[in-house]
């Protein structure tokens, strides 16, 4: 059987408008191309911009911080909720409003127990993780940015 010899397709872009595009000097609107070649442009430069920034390790990586923080600020959250003065009946009818009356009774007693008795081991626990997890996504955040950006980090 005799191979079939694939031809070269001919670039979509001159060399010189490729690069002025990738610098930046030339927008890919200006360009008097036709607009499939365009799009097919347009496609191509996103890919390459998102595969060499590595967006989906930062997006992967800031939700995973996002998630991690999120048990600690719930934690210390409900050890907050008694100092504030609040109380079991006027958490229950706003609650009762904002959510599902099948979670909120799953939550009730949950809710009850919690302002009934606080901990502030807990809370300075919760306070000092939460702080902890979320500085985590922060850094994730600037990392991403500069990674994106193409900053060096200093």
């Amino acid at each position: 059987m005799a191979r079939k010899q694939h031809q070269k397709k001919p670039p979509l872009l001159s060399a010189e408008q490729e690069v002025a595009i990738q610098s930046g000097r030339a927008a890919l609107a200006d360009l008097a191309l036709p607009r499939r070649t365009k799009m097919r442009v347009f496609v191509k430069l996103a890919i390459n911009r998102i595969t060499e920034s590595n967006i989906g390790q930062s997006a992967a990586a800031l939700a995973y911080y996002t998630l991690l923080s999120l048990f600690p600020l719930i934690l210390f959250v409900a050890n907050a909720l008694p100092y504030f003065g609040l109380t079991y009946k006027g958490l229950a009818a706003y609650l009762t409003q904002a959510i599902p009356s099948n979670v909120m009774n799953w939550l009730d007693p949950v809710i009850a127990n919690l302002l009934d008795s606080s901990s502030g081991g807990l809370l300075g626990i919760g306070a000092v993780a939460t702080l902890w997890a979320a500085s985590l996504g922060v850094n994730g955040l600037k990392m991403g940015f500069n990674q994106i950006y193409g900053v060096e980090s200093s």
